[in-house]
């Protein structure tokens, strides 16, 4: 079993990302040898965060879908399982049409051969209310063989999700 439970934080995510996918990590790829591979399960697992980060503050519920297994899940805060592609894709649809300039943020990642926790920070501008909305949670990820998640138990504070929506 591989896994960097026990390396600390990962220097990866001390980097900044932008919204359009550029990372400053991608840029030492400029500094190697020719012909040096930078891949490792640690590179895997940090593109797979940043992709999906990225996937979610692009606004195509379609792309967030394609991170899942076709019959992967996802559960949020104990609420009935989102399951298949399709819904996950209408799930993330809900997201985007309640905040249309959401971002979303990968604040650290963590793995252990098949399981994996994405901590993440969503922010955005509520579409009806219009209160700038902060919230903070993570995603227990169980993945596939080809890093697809078959399984994601999706949490964050929803009461307190609301009442930065409601303005209060």
């Amino acid at each position: 079993m591989i896994s960097n439970a026990s390396a600390g934080p990962c220097p990866f995510f001390a980097l900044p990302w932008t919204r359009t996918g550029v990372f400053a990590y991608d840029l030492l790829a400029d500094y190697l040898e020719p012909g040096v591979q930078m891949a490792s399960i640690r590179d895997m697992m940090n593109n797979l965060a940043r992709d999906y980060a990225i996937a979610w503050s692009s606004g195509d519920p379609e792309s967030v879908a394609s991170f899942y297994a076709p019959d992967g899940q996802i559960t949020i805060n104990r609420g009935e399982p989102i399951v298949g592609r399709a819904a996950v894709a209408e799930m993330a649809r809900g997201f985007h049409a309640d905040f249309p300039d959401l971002e979303v943020r990968c604040d650290m990642l963590r793995w252990a051969g098949t399981h994996a926790i994405f901590v993440w920070t969503l922010e955005g501008q509520h579409s009806e209310t219009g209160n700038h909305v902060v919230t903070r949670g993570w995603e227990e990820w169980e993945l596939t063989p080809d890093n697809k998640v078959q399984s994601s138990l999706f949490w964050y504070d929803a009461d307190d999700h609301q009442r930065q929506i409601d303005g209060q």
